[in-house]
């Protein structure tokens, strides 16, 4: 697999989870896609069922066989569970009764996956380390209450850092030194991270405006915490109350009211029209390419509209 660090879809927020009530019922669907000249094909839609009633925040593994996710079972906990494309069947990994762990996602060594996990009290939300089984390690920071994340490469990582008042700020985390740095105020859920090469490193992240709800996209590139620089000429706006994207090959993928749109070069195409599909109410969505023609897109979707 090439480089690409997509965008997965983390905790809702700070609210959502501290109140069984309030977190959806949403699904995971995993199509096929092929790519031929301008056309795109999507293909074999398969539901991840676990029988739960949340199922969120998928993450490929590098292989591409299977999809790391977190699931809410009838005890109200979240755990982390692995899809296997090929059987169709579903492993639970994690397993703990006073933790609640969300956002899967492989360390940069392949050694490990770091999680969201959110302590006893139902609040605090620390970044984790975890082994491939679902055991807990070690907390990789105490940065609190992190919402979202994505790794940039080796001990450093973008995070969105829940503040007062339901804001999130955008941050750059060096494990090592644990200095973390602020780069943007009022950010989306979405962080998307992306290896250029050894040394230059992207971030993505929606800057959110009051009373509006358009979002511009920015880009951040670094090759250390200390240096980083805005990237203006990647920077777009999203549609209409949109705030989840993930990188395709030649451009961004977002979805708007059943509808999935490319964005490539600031300008948008609707490539396809999901209404009337069961996976019609579909936010999240993370894309795995397999070539230039062919890939697989996971959607998370709303089990009803969205609330």
């Amino acid at each position: 697999m090439n480089t690409y660090k997509y965008c997965l879809f983390l905790v809702f927020n700070f609210f959502t989870l501290i109140v069984w009530a309030q977190i959806p019922s949403t699904d995971i669907y995993l199509l096929d896609v092929s790519i031929k000249d301008t056309n795109y094909i999507f293909s074999n839609p398969t539901k991840i069922a676990t029988g739960n009633g949340y199922n969120n925040q998928p993450y490929f593994m590098p292989d591409g066989k299977t999809i790391l996710f977190t699931s809410i079972g009838a005890d109200n906990q979240a755990d982390i569970y692995k899809y296997d494309i090929k059987t169709k069947s579903v492993l639970q990994l994690s397993s703990t009764k006073q933790f609640k762990e969300y956002s899967p996602q492989l360390t940069p060594d392949k050694k490990m996956m770091s999680v969201v996990r959110v302590e006893e009290d139902d609040s605090t939300q620390h970044l984790w380390l975890y082994d491939l089984n679902g055991k807990p390690i070690k907390m990789l920071s105490a940065i609190n209450p992190v919402g979202y994340y994505s790794w940039l490469y080796e001990n450093n990582l973008a995070l969105a850092v829940l503040q007062k008042g339901d804001r999130m700020d955008a941050e750059f985390l060096d494990l090592e030194s644990g200095i973390s740095r602020t780069i943007a105020k009022n950010i989306g859920r979405c962080l998307v991270t992306n290896n250029i090469n050894d040394s230059t490193h992207i971030c993505y992240y929606v800057q959110k405006k009051q009373n509006d709800s358009i979002f511009l996209v920015n880009a951040v590139a670094t090759n250390k915490i200390k240096h980083f620089n805005e990237i203006q000429p990647t920077s777009f706006m999203t549609l209409p109350n949109s705030e989840d994207y993930c990188l395709f090959y030649n451009g961004f993928l977002i979805g708007n009211y059943g509808k999935l749109y490319l964005n490539k070069n600031r300008k948008y195409k609707n490539i396809a029209n999901f209404i009337n599909t069961p996976y019609q109410n579909f936010y999240r969505l993370v894309y795995y390419p397999i070539s230039n023609t062919k890939g697989k897109l996971a959607l998370v979707v709303y089990e009803n509209k969205k609330p």
